[in-house]
């Protein structure tokens, strides 16, 4: 698997607290399955960041991917996709 990182802004529902659909790209994705990797707030240092890695699959697609998703006070960014690696 390759890392690809990403600084771009997508749009995100949050549903209890966790991402369930993004917007990227023009492209829906449903999240499937995720793990928050980290969680840091602390309001006096004005810390508010989340990290989140999400399967998530766009309608039409035959395979999920991984993607992670960063959220600082409120905006969400792509963080990084990661794909499969191609052999020669």
């Amino acid at each position: 698997m390759r890392r690809r990182v990403y600084d771009e802004p997508v749009q995100v529902e949050v549903l209890a607290d966790r991402p369930t659909r993004f917007t990227w790209d023009g492209r829906g994705y449903e999240v499937i399955t995720f793990v928050k990797m980290l969680g840091l707030l602390r309001p006096r240092d004005d810390v508010d960041t989340q990290l989140w890695q999400v399967r998530a699959q766009a309608p039409g697609s035959q395979t999920p991917a991984t993607y992670e998703l960063r959220r600082d006070h409120g905006v969400w960014q792509l963080a990084a996709v990661w794909e499969p690696s191609v052999r020669n």
